[in-house]
């Protein structure tokens, strides 16, 4: 995970199915040993444009940069 990558929540299988939620990376926190440890995304014009720090294990990589 690296800035600018679109990343996608892992969300439950539910019924019906969940609308994916995607954003971009923004920012990455790592600790002095190099592990990420939160990620900043920017989540798209629907949710209006917000950014927030999550755990890195709750996305998963789309699409790279």
């Amino acid at each position: 995970m690296k800035v600018g990558d679109l990343v996608e929540l892992i969300q439950k299988k539910s019924q019906p199915a969940a609308v994916p939620r995607v954003a971009t990376i923004v920012n990455v926190w790592r600790q002095h040993t190099g592990k990420i440890t939160t990620i900043d995304v920017m989540w798209g014009s629907d949710q209006g444009n917000q950014i927030r720090g999550y755990r890195p294990g709750l996305f998963r990589v789309v699409n790279e940069v």
